[in-house]
């Protein structure tokens, strides 16, 4: 164990998991049942399945994931996951919250604007539509490319 019961998954903690590990845990908590080594590192592209035995084993170490009788790793019910509230999982795949409500704000107040002031040709109305078209843009550009990637993440076929 790293670290006692009562500081466990402390944000420096966070931190040192490392990407692969991320993407391990990641792919743990989009399946939802137990999977062994072998199958996880298929699905992740891994070079073998001694580098995914090596994150897990990472995962074990932090009480975030648990290894079941039969050899396959979960996550551990006792695993402190708060982290992941601001996380959406939808159809196998994960979006950050945060994303989505920025993209659906700032697609608000460009359309809000629009229809509240109108577009006149004055390079404030001009910069304040740029301004929340271009946030909009980006932030549903980057929720898109999230679920994208979590895609990758997936155990099914």
């Amino acid at each position: 164990m790293v670290g006692d019961s009562s500081d466990r998954l402390k944000l420096p903690y966070l931190f040192e998991i490392g990407g692969s590990t991320w993407r391990v845990l990641l792919a743990l908590l989009i399946h939802r049942n137990p999977v062994g080594p072998r199958e996880l590192a298929r699905h992740l592209k891994m070079s073998s399945h001694s580098v995914a035995v090596y994150h897990l084993t990472k995962l074990v170490e932090y009480e975030l994931v648990e290894k079941t009788a039969h050899g396959d790793y979960q996550i551990s019910p006792a695993a402190n996951l708060k982290f992941l509230d601001e996380i959406l999982f939808v159809k196998h795949k994960v979006v950050p919250l945060t994303q989505i409500l920025y993209a659906v704000v700032f697609t608000s107040f460009f359309f809000i604007y629009l229809l509240t002031v109108g577009y006149d040709d004055s390079i404030q109305s001009g910069f304040a539509l740029a301004i929340s078209m271009a946030a909009a843009v980006l932030f549903s550009l980057e929720a898109y490319r999230s679920w994208k990637l979590s895609g990758l993440l997936s155990m099914t076929p």
